[in-house]
Parts: structure tokens; C-alpha cells; sequence
């Protein structure tokens, strides 16, 4: 169990959904002194407040708009307080700002958020607006953005398995394995990446989780995190990052090159399906536009060489049911976890794939599998998806308690290692490996289609049904 210093300090909580109850479950039974600040823009019913035990717990119902968005959480805000930001299409940069005003603050988000109204046109503009902010206002508070899972432990997840890879070359004393020696020991990334000629990177997910008892969720549509989110990139045309190699491929004229991005950045045709790796088969699942794309390319990138960075997704079998109907848009939302859907079945398998272009590096995955069983002992009533997102919020968060003068970060600020000690409880089944199987790394040999998802979903049910 982790062990968290006796400190008493406010925890505002910014959007109470279900990321929200999961930290919030984990904060209250590791934290001895601790207050909560609930502020949504619904009602928050008693009922949800048992996994808070014996905490004092405060309410305030503030359907807050974008212009008011600074002053409303300044004017909440005290010295000390730790904020965790879980306001989906809320500009993560104005509250950071009331952040700013305050003494102390530790400030964690599972990703970088715009006000919807008014959007940046791509995700690198958005995270060059992130720099801007730091440049202007050189923030005194310490804090992580995209601290989650996806964003955020599938960074760990991608420079663990990198690491794991220069161990496998070394020990096998495979050509450069002394160079590589030395690089791993300098915790140098982007030149493992380059020597050891890494030239794709997938964030692979696949996920298969099944209420046993599906109408609880009819006339609803649904999906295991954020639905509006999920909505938003399932129907976004993918951003990702253009390896050196597969310049001449994402150069084609349905590619559009997203300005002054380094490394570059292409914008996809809509939809885009590609195979990617599990650790026991090949899967296709949809690209989609996410935001450690653009992270996970830049510190694995030299001078001289970078990897093709994307993002393969393979929900559930209910959401993408609802969706190939017609009325999808007319239905309300609600996220499936064990809270108000009741129980579910399955897992969530989220984790990094390496593909190596150098012939005696197999491809390597590392990642997490949680199952709800697994998800059911941690005793959080939500799901593995969500799971794996707080797991990344609570590690960042004990390493920022533990370095007071760590600043503004993002994920990779932190060291992998000690993440992964922290997060180890929340993550179900480790799995690091070398793949029993070769993939390509050439975009257009990746390439998949949907037909080739849904024999993948019809393989999922039979699982599910066993």
C-alpha cells in the first residue's frame, strides 16, 4: 500500500465524475487528514459521497461560464490546496492562471482541455499555447497536465519498454549492445530510439468490458470514460506524429501537414484503421487524434531520426453498436462503471508498441491489463479504464508532495521508474515483452480496414460470452 505523508490539506475536486470517485476512493483511504471540494455543475447525491467515509466533504453546484471560469475557481481557491482538474472542454489554461495567484498549490489534470466554444484548430497549437503560458507567466505552482493514463502513464509505459528492449539487446550482445549500454544508463531516450532504430510507436488499446446486465444503459449512449470526449475523437480526423522513414508516405496528398509541428505532424483522412499489437495477437482499431502523440514523438526524437507516433483504438462492443445506429446523437449520455451500471465483465488492455526496424529486435509491448475483477478489489465502483487513469493522477501526484520545487511538468519530467512503483496497485497485470510476432514499420503495410476491426469484435463477444 502506498504510504502518504500525515499532511492535512484541501483536495479540490473540478468536475466530480468518474475519474473523480476513483482518486477520490484512493485519497480517502490513504490520506489520515484530508478535506474535499466538490465542484460540479449537477447535484451530487449523498449517496455519493459513502466512499468519502469519515472526510469532511463540501458541495458547490457552479454551472460556471468561460469567462467566468478565472475568477469563479480564484475565488475558491486557498493557499496550499491541491487541485485536480477533471473539467472536460474547460480551458485548462485560465484555471492553471487562478492557480498561479495562490501559495503552495499542486495542480494535476488527466489532460489539457480547451473551451470547446472556442477550439485551437490543431493539438499542437493547443500545447504551444501550454508553452506560451509558461513563458508568460513562469508559474510558481508545482503541477502536472496529461497526468492519467492515456495521456500520462502510457508515457512510462513507452520509455519502460524502451528501456526493457536496451536490456534485451545487451544481453544478448547484439550489435551496438555496448553503445546501448552506455545510452541506458544515461536514461537517453531519444538516442536508444535512434541507434536502436525504433521507427514506430503505438499506443495500442483494446478494450472489452460488457455490463453484465445491459439495460441498465438502454436509451443511453455510453462508453467507459468520458463520453463526449470519446464522441469528439472517434468522429476527429487523426493527428499523428510522421517518422523519418515514413516521411515519403505521409506526405501524399490526403495527408495534411499540420504547420511549424517538430517533429512534424499530419493530419489523416477520416476514418483511418490500422493493425497494432495486444500481447498475445495483431488487432485493428480506429486512429484517433491523442494528445501524447505529440509528447511521446518529441523526447523518443533526435536531430536525425524520429518515430511514427499514433494512437490505435478498439472500444468496447456497446458504444460502437449504439453508434452504427441512426439516433445515437439524440440519446443522453452516461459513462458504464459499476456505480450505475452495475456489474460489469472484461478487461481493458492499454500499453506502448515498439516496432524495431533492425531485424533482431522484436517488437516489444508494455502496458497494463486490468480486469474488473481486478478493478472490483481496489473497491473504486468504476472500471478498469477508469482505473488505469487514476492510477497515473495518484502516482504524479505522491512524486509532486515528495519534490516541492518540481514546477509545471509533464509526464516524462517524472522518472518512469518511480512512477510505476507507485501506480503498480491500480494497474492489474504488468506485462512486459518481447512479441512472439513481427509487425511491420512501414504506415502503409500498417494500414487496416474496418471490416478487419469488426472481425476483431466478433472475436471480443465470443470472449465476452464465455
Amino acid at each position: 500500500m502506498i504510504k502518504f505523508k500525515n499532511i492535512e490539506r484541501r483536495c479540490i475536486i473540478l468536475g466530480f465524475g468518474g475519474v473523480a470517485k476513483a482518486v477520490c476512493h484512493i485519497l480517502s483511504k490513504r490520506f489520515s487528514k484530508i478535506e474535499f471540494i466538490l465542484v460540479d455543475k449537477r447535484n451530487i447525491a449523498d449517496s455519493e459521497l459513502k466512499l468519502f467515509g469519515d472526510k469532511k466533504v463540501t458541495r458547490l453546484k457552479l454551472n460556471i461560464k468561460p469567462e467566468e471560469l478565472f475568477e469563479t475557481i480564484s475565488n475558491i481557491l486557498k493557499d496550499e490546496d491541491i487541485v485536480f482538474d477533471f473539467f472536460g472542454c474547460n480551458e485548462t489554461l485560465e484555471i492553471m492562471r487562478a492557480c498561479n495567484f495562490k501559495k503552495g498549490i499542486i495542480y494535476l489534470n488527466s489532460s489539457l482541455e480547451e473551451n470547446t466554444l472556442e477550439p485551437y484548430p490543431t493539438q499542437n497549437s493547443l500545447y504551444d499555447a501550454f508553452d506560451e503560458f509558461k513563458k508568460k507567466y513562469n508559474p510558481t505552482f508545482n503541477g502536472c497536465i496529461d497526468a492519467g493514463a492515456n495521456p500520462g502513464m502510457i508515457t512510462h509505459f513507452t520509455i519502460l519498454g524502451l528501456f526493457s528492449l536496451a536490456k534485451y539487446v545487451i544481453e544478448k550482445k547484439l550489435p551496438n549492445y555496448d553503445k546501448i549500454e552506455i545510452l541506458l544508463n544515461k536514461k537517453d531516450i531519444g538516442a536508444l530510439a535512434e541507434i536502436m532504430k525504433i521507427d514506430v510507436i503505438h499506443i495500442s488499446e483494446f478494450e472489452q468490458i460488457e455490463p453484465n446486465n445491459q439495460s441498465n444503459l438502454s436509451g443511453f449512449m455510453t462508453n467507459s470514460w468520458c463520453v463526449s470526449s470519446f464522441l469528439d475523437e472517434w468522429h476527429a480526423n487523426a493527428e499523428v506524429s510522421v517518422g523519418t522513414h515514413d516521411k515519403k508516405a505521409l506526405s501524399k496528398r490526403e495527408y495534411t501537414e499540420i504547420p511549424l509541428s517538430n517533429p512534424p505532424v499530419v493530419r489523416c483522412p477520416y476514418p483511418l484503421y490500422m493493425k497494432t499489437a495486444s500481447p498475445i495477437k495483431i488487432f485493428t482499431g480506429k486512429v484517433v487524434m491523442h494528445p501524447e502523440t505529440l509528447e511521446i514523438s518529441k523526447i523518443f526524437s533526435t536531430t536525425t531520426h524520429s518515430p511514427t507516433v499514433a494512437f490505435i483504438y478498439h472500444p468496447s462492443r456497446l458504444p460502437r453498436q449504439i453508434l452504427e445506429g441512426k439516433e445515437w446523437k439524440k440519446l443522453p449520455r452516461k459513462v458504464f462503471d459499476e456505480s450505475n451500471a452495475g456489474p460489469l465483465t472484461g478487461s481493458e488492455t492499454m500499453g506502448a508498441t515498439l516496432i524495431s526496424s533492425r531485424d533482431d529486435i522484436p517488437p516489444r509491448w508494455f502496458g497494463s491489463i486490468v480486469t474488473c475483477e481486478q478493478e472490483r478489489e481496489i473497491g473504486a465502483n468504476s472500471n478498469p479504464t477508469i482505473l488505469q487513469v487514476a492510477a497515473g493522477i495518484i502516482s504524479h501526484l505522491v512524486l509532486l508532495l515528495e519534490n516541492p520545487g518540481k514546477g509545471l511538468c509533464m509526464p516524462h519530467d517524472f522518472d518512469s521508474e518511480k512512477i510505476m512503483e507507485i501506480a503498480k496497485p491500480f494497474l492489474g497485470t504488468i506485462i512486459d515483452l518481447n512479441l512472439p510476432f513481427r509487425l511491420p514499420t512501414s504506415w502503409e503495410e500498417l494500414l487496416s480496414t474496418k471490416e478487419e476491426m469488426d472481425t476483431d469484435l466478433v472475436t471480443v463477444n465470443k470472449m465476452c460470452n464465455k
